[in-house]
């Protein structure tokens, strides 16, 4: 599938959708998530994407889900648990969409860690789209959503925060590549492994 082409079966983003609060959960700039089906959260999503790339991943056969809002300094080796525990268990191909990013190295590295990993298909890709692009999954259902209106949000004093800590850190290590922040795992099945916080600095409150 071309980089600026995308599947309305897979995507929705012709009219908006609506996202509220309670049974969902946001993730920022260099931050992500896991979710299933049976969580009190089974939605996720973010905002403000590009020239970062939003990343959504999907087992159908687990209805489990994770996304990643992946920027220039996310260490790519950070996003091993994305893969290595939405496959546990489970023989289905794990189903990803990508949405935001530039045409350039950054993109295709990401793709090519992509590739790189066992039974995964990039099902859809929509990138260099307009900036402040948006991604949603619900693990419910697997539905991707690239237009949505959030109700109950948002905090925009926590984003500026986490924003001045991430360009602190950038500037203090160089820009060298970190560990992505892994803020929420709302898996609530006893047999899905919990993932372990990233090793790289807490950038929320």
């Amino acid at each position: 599938m071309s980089d600026r082409q995308i599947s309305k079966k897979d995507i929705h983003g012709q009219q908006s959708d609506r996202i509220n609060a309670p049974e969902s959960f946001s993730i920022d700039q260099h931050e992500m998530a896991f979710t299933d089906a049976a969580s009190d959260k089974p939605v996720l999503w973010t905002q403000g994407i590009g020239p970062c790339v939003g990343m959504a991943v999907y087992n159908p056969q687990t209805k489990t889900a994770a996304l990643a809002h992946v920027d220039f300094v996310t260490k790519l080796s950070s996003l091993a648990p994305v893969f290595n525990q939405l496959s546990r268990g489970s023989d289905a191909a794990l189903e990803v969409h990508l949405v935001g990013g530039e045409t350039n190295a950054d993109v295709a590295a990401l793709r090519k860690y992509i590739q790189s990993q066992n039974n995964v298909l990039i099902k859809s890709a929509h990138l260099s789209p307009p900036q402040g692009a948006k991604l949603a999954i619900d693990s419910r259902t697997g539905q991707v959503m690239t237009n949505f209106k959030t109700v109950g949000y948002y905090d925009l004093g926590d984003l500026v925060a986490k924003l001045d800590k991430l360009t602190e850190h950038c500037i203090t290590t160089n820009f060298r590549p970190f560990p992505i922040d892994c803020v929420y795992d709302g898996r609530s099945r006893k047999d899905q492994p919990q993932t372990s916080p990233a090793k790289g600095p807490r950038l929320g409150p």
